[in-house]
């Protein structure tokens, strides 16, 4: 089967082609052999405004996928986390990080967050040990390095009250993520002086 170049705007093409003897890049009539076959009947009607139209309706068809995908995909909002914790904190001691659900777009009162999880650091040598969380969780999950507190929903604005305990003397990192349904995830990051704790003196027996 014979290529022939369309002197227009060099586009290779076959007489297999459905568009021939119309270029496929272009529709400019190609030029014809004379051992060239006669053009098919079914072949016979496809000229310029049939091309565009099988071009135009590629393009429609595209464009639709695009737009079903855009439909389709899942809108999520930016969940954030104020949070407030103690500059220092002595060794051994407990202090309490309260944080507190917002969100970017709806602070209204009436919004609800679902299925919230709060994740915290947690392993045997982990420098903040995890006392208690207030309110109360609906289920805990201690998964990898990691312990979950999980509620079912909460409102916006609610304010959870993580009670932690000091292990090391330093400066450490306390790193929190909080994760709901249909909203990114929002980060908490603070460091905290850990200062050594001051034993008091024995008392003096009489």
């Amino acid at each position: 089967m014979k290529k022939i170049v369309c002197p227009r705007c060099g586009a290779v093409n076959l007489e297999k082609f459905l568009s021939f003897p119309n270029c496929a890049g272009c529709a400019t009539r190609l030029p014809q052999h004379e051992n060239s076959p006669a053009d098919p009947f079914w072949r016979r009607p496809l000229r310029v405004w049939l091309w565009l139209v099988l071009v135009g309706g590629v393009a429609i068809g595209a464009l639709g996928g695009a737009a079903w995908f855009q439909t389709e995909s899942p809108q999520f909002a930016q969940l954030m986390v104020y949070g407030r914790v103690p500059n220092s904190v002595a060794a051994g001691r407990t202090f309490i990080c309260r944080l507190t659900l917002d969100e970017v777009f709806d602070s209204s009162p009436s919004r609800r967050f679902r299925n919230v999880r709060v994740r915290v650091p947690y392993s045997p040598d982990a420098i903040f040990d995890v006392v208690s969380m207030t309110p109360a969780p609906d289920q805990k999950i201690n998964l990898g390095m990691a312990r979950y507190f999980q509620f079912r929903e909460l409102g916006n604005g609610s304010t959870l009250a993580l009670t932690l305990r000091t292990r090391q003397v330093g400066e450490h990192r306390l790193s929190i993520v909080v994760h709901a349904d249909a909203h990114y995830s929002a980060h908490y990051r603070s460091t905290i002086t850990v200062r050594p704790s001051r034993k008091r003196p024995p008392s003096k027996q009489l």
